[in-house]
């Protein structure tokens, strides 16, 4: 009898440190999550000042390429495309490439009486 309750409480013991180890891990996985949720909001809720860098240095360059015509010749090999809104703002953006429609065979029309 006294061999079956050493090797229960030996058992639970063991049941109860490996719990205990689990509980250590998953609560360092749950930090870990939220360190890197933290620095996702702090992130986000800095694109506003991002945003606004961006279109200064938009502003910048178009103002630029437009004197400069080495610049403007880089910026035409990159195809990026610098264009002043009417609201005196810019915008840049990769010009699209050409696209040309498929080829399709001629069609015959029928000639009517």
């Amino acid at each position: 009898m006294k061999n079956l309750r050493f090797w229960i409480l030996l058992g639970g013991s063991l049941c109860v440190c490996a719990l205990y180890l689990l509980q250590i891990y998953l609560s360092q996985k749950i930090f870990a999550e939220q360190r890197m949720l933290m620095q996702g909001q702090q992130f986000a809720s800095m694109s506003g000042t991002y945003e606004a860098s961006w279109k200064q240095l938009a502003t910048r360059l178009y103002q630029v390429s437009s004197k400069d015509p080495a610049l403007a010749e880089v910026l035409k090999r990159n195809n990026i495309a610098i264009q002043a809104n009417k609201s005196g703002a810019t915008e840049t953006a990769p010009a699209p490439a050409p696209v040309q429609p498929p080829a399709t065979p001629k069609a015959k029309t029928p000639v009517g009486p």
